[in-house]
């Protein structure tokens, strides 16, 4: 690790260590990560956070690659969390545009809607975000999505007066509710999406997944938004392909032991294998889905430090299942190897086939600090 990056950790551990709180550092994706636990901050890359200790969920913000799934952690008093998350442009996607007189909405009598116009707003499979600023009175907002002429449409509901998110469907005049959760307490800037990719539905806020289902009744149709009340001010309108699930990983580190979270795409019963590291000296080198050099079937070439194993050498769960929400955890313990002592390694989850024959995933590295 480069000098900067050690003074930078040093000056958070003493930083930690004073003020009893965790110190929260991105990396890898030059974008930034959503703490949603005691405290509530947005960590960027570059920066480090210092949070009130407990319970948290992170929310990654979508790339132009995908979206990183959200970790579940505990961060200590005292601890480092190092979040990661693979290099990325951010997904803005096209800008949508609206047409120009509200119309009446199938949602409800009180409701309006505003459709889009133009090719973009008529892609089957989609991903539609705002950003909305609520105002005193408005009510609720709506994204809709393969809505036709007949009234029929998905529709994600940000409803203020009820304090709910809801996944709807609008068909031949029925409205029936697919999903709902609680709306977090509200602030008034809201990042919301609505992503449908075939028969998955899924409502996004400020990167946070709220509800999700699968529904296959409408297949096609625009896009657009709705509102009851005042109508928020919406920013950032802007439509786009739906986003690939990406592998996200988090060290949580203490002084003598470490915890590493990820979250994998692929499915339960997969195999999952730690994987310690040191960074390539080169430049970076295309790879296969097995790990070789196109061609020359060349192994890694950046040096493996250890691998987990079943008899739990540096840890508990180092070799375990991924499980049926796509989590990994992991213990980590310091090898007694005086050598390592003050060496810093990239912990990796790798994932393989339930079979363990091919490996098919490998969540982004993080700094682990011996």
């Amino acid at each position: 690790m480069k000098a900067a990056a050690r003074a930078l950790a040093a000056c958070a551990a003493i930083s930690v260590a004073a003020c009893g709180q965790s110190a929260w550092q991105l990396e890898g994706g030059g974008l930034r990560a959503r703490a949603v636990g005691p405290s509530r901050a947005l960590v960027e890359a570059g920066e480090v956070r210092m949070l009130d200790p407990g319970a948290y969920r992170v929310h990654f913000a979508a790339t132009a690659s995908g979206k990183p799934g959200s970790l579940r952690l505990a961060a200590p008093v005292g601890s480092a969390v190092v979040l990661g998350v693979a290099r990325g442009e951010p997904d803005r996607g096209a800008p949508l545009a609206l047409a120009d007189e509200p119309q009446s909405c199938a949602l409800g009598a009180a409701w309006s809607m505003q459709m889009g116009v133009g090719a973009a707003a008529t892609a089957r499979d989609r991903r539609l975000s705002v950003t909305a600023l609520r105002g005193a009175r408005a009510a609720a907002l709506a994204l809709l999505a393969r809505a036709d002429g007949d009234g029929s449409c998905y529709a994600f509901v940000l409803d203020w007066g009820e304090a709910e998110a809801r996944l709807e469907r609008v068909l031949g005049g029925d409205r029936l509710v697919l999903q709902r959760a609680p709306l977090p307490d509200g602030a008034e800037r809201a990042e919301a999406a609505l992503q449908i990719d075939g028969f998955r539905l899924e409502g996004l806020l400020d990167d946070a997944p709220l509800v999700r289902c699968f529904d296959g009744a409408i297949s096609e149709g625009a896009c657009g938004v709705a509102w009851r009340g005042p109508r928020p001010a919406l920013q950032d309108l802007a439509v786009g392909p739906p986003c690939e699930p990406l592998a996200s990983a988090a060290v949580v580190q203490t002084a003598r032991a470490a915890t590493l979270h990820a979250w994998t795409p692929m499915p339960p019963g997969s195999l999952a294998v730690l994987e310690l590291a040191m960074d390539r000296p080169h430049a970076w080198i295309p790879r296969s889905p097995g790990g070789f050099e196109p061609w020359l079937r060349q192994p890694l070439a950046a040096p493996v430090v250890a691998w987990g194993d079943w008899r739990g050498s540096l840890g508990a769960r180092t070799v375990s299942e991924v499980e049926a929400d796509g989590a990994v955890r992991m213990e980590l313990r310091w090898p007694q190897l005086p050598a390592l002592r003050g060496r810093v390694a990239l912990a990796r989850v790798c994932v393989a086939n339930a079979g363990g024959g091919a490996l098919i995933e490998r969540s982004p590295p993080v700094r682990l600090m011996f």
